[in-house]
Order: C-alpha cells, then sequence, then structure tokens
C-alpha cells in the first residue's frame, strides 16, 4: 500500500492516516481518538489541558480519556455519547471528571450541549465540567451562550499541549497534524512577507489558509450572502487565475453569476492595478459570461448605484466597462489593499477578524436591500465554471 504524504512536508502517521478516511467521515471522531490518545500516552498532557480546564495548576497523579462512552442520566433515559470523557485524580485525593463535546466541520448543537449539561448536575463525587471545543469562534460563541460550559478552541488545545516539556514523538505528530488542517493558531501575515510574496514559496500557502480559515472559520454559513450564494455546496477556496479566493456558484449547476471573495496576488488575469504598489489585494468579484450576458443592463444599473457607497476606506470599486476594469467577466470587482485591511491586528485571529469585518460590509453595502439580488436573477447561466 503506498501512503498518502504530503511531499511538502516531512511524513506524518496521522496526516497519512486521516487522508485514509473513508469518505464521508465523522472529522470530529477521529480527531477526538488523536486528542484522547494524545492525554493518555504524553507525560504532561493531560495535567497541562485539565489545569487549562479548571483555570488553576493541578498536580494529576493518574488521568484516562475515553471516547464515546455511554452516559446515563436515568434507567428509563437514552444513552448519551459525549466525544470524550476524562477521569482523573489529584496527588491530594480530589477526583475530577471532564466530559467534552467536539467540533470540527459540524456545527455546535444547543440541544446536544443541554442534555450533557444534565450529566454534570447528577450528584457526584468528583468534581465536574462540560467542555466544549470548536474549531471557530462562531461554534465557541453559540456554546457559550447555551449553557454553564468551558468552551475552548482547537487552537487553546494546540497551545496548551504546545507547551508540555520534553514532548514525545505522537504529541509533536500531533500538534503538526493540527497544524496540518488550520487546528493550530498559525502565523500572522507580516508586511515584510507580503512585499516578498513573489519569492516567498510558503506565502501562497499561507493566503490558502487564510481563504480556508474564512470558509470553514468565522461566519461560516454566510449570513450576509444571498440565498443562492449560501445554498450551494460547491462552494471551494481555489488558486487561479492570479487569485487565492473561495468561490461561490449562483446555485448548484449553475456558476454565473458567481462570486469570488479573497486574494488577489497577480493582476494580469483580472486585468486590474493593485490599489497599493507594496501589497497585494483583498477581493470581492461578481462575475458571469460575457458571451452569454453581454450587456447585463439591469445588474450594471443597480452596481452602478452602490459603487460610491463601496469606495470608502480606500477601497477601489470598479464595475463592467469601466476604465481601469479590462475583464469582460468582471460585473464588480471590489479591492482593497491586504496590508491596509489587516493593519494593526497582530495575530492571526486578529486578522482573520478584520478581513471579515470587511467582506461582511461589502456584501451589506451590496445586498442589504435586495435590489441587486433580484438583478442577479436575470443573468443567463452557465452550467460549469470557465
Amino acid at each position: 500500500m503506498t501512503w498518502p504524504v504530503d511531499s511538502s512536508q516531512e511524513p506524518n502517521l496521522f496526516v497519512s492516516l486521516f487522508a485514509l478516511l473513508p469518505s464521508p467521515a465523522p472529522k470530529e471522531n477521529f480527531l477526538s481518538e488523536l486528542f484522547a490518545y494524545i492525554l493518555n500516552t504524553a507525560d504532561g498532557a493531560a495535567e497541562a489541558w485539565l489545569s487549562k480546564v479548571f483555570s488553576a495548576p493541578l498536580s494529576v497523579a493518574r488521568a484516562r480519556a475515553t471516547t464515546r462512552t455511554a452516559a446515563t442520566l436515568g434507567e428509563a433515559d437514552p444513552a448519551l455519547f459525549p466525544d470524550m470523557k476524562i477521569e482523573a485524580e489529584m496527588h491530594s485525593g480530589q477526583c475530577m471528571t471532564v466530559y467534552s463535546e467536539h467540533k470540527w466541520t459540524s456545527p455546535c448543537s444547543s440541544e446536544q450541549l443541554r442534555k450533557y449539561t444534565e450529566l454534570i448536575r447528577r450528584p457526584d463525587k468528583t468534581e465536574q465540567r462540560l467542555v466544549f471545543v470548536g474549531l471557530t469562534p462562531t461554534q465557541v460563541t453559540k456554546a457559550r451562550e447555551t449553557c454553564e460550559l468551558k468552551a475552548f478552541l482547537w487552537e487553546d488545545v494546540h497551545a496548551v499541549l504546545a507547551t508540555v516539556p520534553d514532548p514525545t514523538v505522537m504529541l509533536k505528530e500531533f500538534l503538526t497534524f493540527m497544524d496540518t488542517h488550520g487546528l493550530g493558531p498559525g502565523k500572522a501575515i507580516t508586511p515584510d512577507l507580503i512585499k516578498a510574496f513573489m519569492t516567498s514559496q510558503g506565502f501562497l500557502g499561507q493566503l490558502k489558509r487564510y481563504a480556508n480559515k474564512l470558509l470553514n472559520g468565522n461566519g461560516c454559513d454566510w449570513p450576509f450572502l444571498p440565498q443562492p450564494y449560501r445554498a450551494g455546496v460547491n462552494r471551494n477556496v481555489r488558486d487561479r487565475w492570479g487569485r487565492v479566493a473561495i468561490e461561490f456558484p449562483w446555485s448548484e449547476g449553475r456558476w454565473s453569476p458567481a462570486m469570488t471573495i479573497g486574494f488577489l496576488y497577480n493582476r494580469d488575469n483580472h486585468a486590474v492595478e493593485f490599489t497599493s504598489p507594496d501589497s497585494i489585494d483583498l477581493l470581492l468579484r461578481i462575475e458571469a459570461k460575457p458571451e452569454t450576458n453581454p450587456n447585463p443592463a439591469a445588474v450594471l444599473d443597480v452596481l452602478r448605484r452602490l459603487v460610491p457607497q463601496l469606495q470608502r476606506n480606500d477601497t477601489r470599486a470598479l464595475t463592467k466597462g469601466q476604465r481601469g476594469n479590462g475583464n469582460e467577466w468582471s460585473l464588480l470587482i471590489v479591492q482593497r489593499s491586504l496590508a491596509r485591511a489587516i493593519e494593526g491586528q497582530g495575530t492571526e485571529r486578529e486578522q482573520l477578524d478584520a478581513i471579515h469585518r470587511q467582506i461582511k460590509e461589502w456584501c451589506a453595502t451590496l445586498f442589504s436591500d435586495g435590489q441587486l439580488e433580484a438583478a442577479l436573477r436575470t443573468i443567463q447561466s452557465d452550467s460549469r465554471p470557465p
């Protein structure tokens, strides 16, 4: 058997095993098994994590993590299956139990968390906690609003485990797995990195990471987009035509009028200038096939009214046929210097939040009154992307 290995990095056991999972397979189950394995086998890992959960330095004598262990509230009640259960005893003799629910790509379930809350309300000799771990701030916020629990991001788990002294080989492998799949904290984009991106092999990979974080992370349901863009299941991050962007087809089986949101790093195909000589651009583009839509008057009439509202905070917005927009596919292209968009934001999470706020502001301007969505429905669609 040939193991699937990412040639861009050192072979990693967990990355290879993950690539062999059947599709569809719950990512959370695999992640929970790895997390429990590390807590059980890496010295200091359980103590570091439990200290984080209980917000106090703990001295753990022994701990055991199990996954999908059945728990019941009463004889007549159906069994509950939290993703992980940690049973621990301190050197002081105090015992603790932690139930945790893990989410990666699945949404946070309020009903599920409320049921698990009942587990820690039962009379018990151990001190108990309910923990939620998710990929996105949206998931974590919803969990905190649902019930009394401790909620964390996976990057918080990564940060805790990264402090364990003398990490085992498997712990290092797990941290690398988390980094590979966007579960770690990541590095922030710097102005120097933006300026040097042409010669930096790692920069395009970082743009892809940011785009995937935006797609699957902050505001992953994109509630501010029109329903056709939200309903499509073929949303993907693609690197083509000089952009790393999330591609939103108009709807299932229809490309035009597609929207792309991401980063423009080469201006040749899109036939526009960058907004700053020292930066690539944050990008929002609405496009349609020019052969079937040579004069989309209804759309352009609406866009021309909206352009002045978009052109704030050093944002440039150009409609089809307007001077400076040389690509006939572009019904609208909105650009802002990425360096300006993330200015003053020192961490990856802060930068992603700033980018998301900018995109949301643009989309609110474009779609809040429904006129543009109605006009876009007049576009003659094509069944596949160009």
